[in-house]
């Protein structure tokens, strides 16, 4: 008896997806805007763009002399203050051994004792304006906060700034991250943690591979969700505010299952489809089984199927269409 000849295939596992790029920009890892607690002329403005800075670093200093003036008449107040309250202590214990014995009333004794209590809290209110107005005059020097790199310095000496006017950007950590604004059809896709691939103008033909961060509640003005992706290595000649394209391969629950077949090997009877199982033998024969699938995505690497085939099913592919459910065949190699 001749045989009929099949070929065959395995499986595969179907992680086909869909692919979708977007554009972003490149931004440090860390961003900070730099602003002074306290209003002021800028004195010293020793920082300019590009700059490298340590923490501890002065970027900038505002006049000092006003705050300054301010700590003197804390501290003369202070000193005033200290100088009532011993005095009024004073007063309260003389009187208060005059009333032991019966020389003074007990409304002037109720009296010396409210004074030399007002004359504490005076001094503690004093103390404490005291350390407001050094607190006042430390904030006069800006310093960074870590290292980094300056990228803008919005100000320049003798300008007069407010309480958080930002007065530079610090870009600071070793890796990169780029935000790329997500359509609302898309957002529902990415899950922080995700993998995807990043690719900049300024280096073409190289790809970094980068992870979801943070993943944006909320849309913006035109409908898009902000979205953060950071490298895993260190992108050298990337600076922030560089072009960049982020990959994200979007699957949807259905397809996150199955396997992907060569379209030849699926038939059909009416609604219903069906592939030809091998079964193969030590001598280079086998057998096939006619078993019913559930086909989902039509794909550039084939068919996927839902139901009905398992990773280790190996699949006829070639001489399909008089082969009959049992039948005896040949592997053609």
């Amino acid at each position: 008896e001749v045989l009929r000849p099949v070929k065959y295939e395995s499986v595969r596992d179907y992680e086909k997806g869909e692919t979708r790029t977007f554009a972003g920009l490149a931004r440090a890892e860390i961003e900070s805007k730099l602003s002074f607690k306290v209003t002021g002329t800028i004195e010293q403005l020793p920082i300019k763009v590009g700059d490298v800075v340590q923490e501890g670093d002065l970027i900038a200093q505002i006049d000092q002399i006003d705050y300054q003036l301010q700590v003197q008449e804390a501290q003369a107040a202070l000193l005033d203050s200290e100088a009532k309250m011993r005095n009024a202590v004073a007063d309260y214990s003389r009187i208060r051994e005059l009333y032991e014995t019966r020389s003074v009333s007990r409304q002037e004794l109720d009296a010396a004792r409210a004074s030399a209590e007002s004359g504490k809290a005076n001094v503690e209110a004093a103390q404490k304006k005291l350390e407001l107005t050094k607190s006042q005059l430390s904030y006069t020097t800006l310093l960074a906060p870590l290292a980094g790199g300056i990228s803008q310095v919005d100000v320049e000496v003798n300008e007069n700034v407010a309480i958080g006017q930002t007065i530079a950007f610090l870009h600071s950590g070793n890796l990169l991250e780029v935000e790329v604004p997500m359509p609302e059809v898309y957002i529902s896709g990415v899950t922080r943690g995700d993998e995807v691939v990043v690719t900049f103008d300024a280096n073409p033909g190289k790809h970094y591979a980068a992870v979801v961060h943070k993943v944006g509640v909320a849309s913006t003005v035109t409908t898009t969700f902000p979205v953060t992706v950071k490298l895993h290595d260190p992108a050298p000649g990337i600076r922030p505010g560089m072009a960049a394209e982020v990959s994200f391969n979007f699957l949807l629950p259905e397809e996150r299952q199955g396997v992907v077949i060569p379209s030849s090997a699926v038939s059909g009877e009416g609604a219903q489809r069906f592939v030809f199982v091998l079964h193969p033998e030590e001598n280079g024969e086998g057998t096939v089984e006619k078993r019913e699938v559930v086909v989902g995505r039509i794909t550039n690497k084939g068919i996927q199927i839902l139901k009905g085939l398992s990773g280790d099913d190996l699949i006829v592919t070639a001489g399909i269409p008089f082969l009959q459910d049992g039948e005896k065949v040949r592997i053609a190699q």
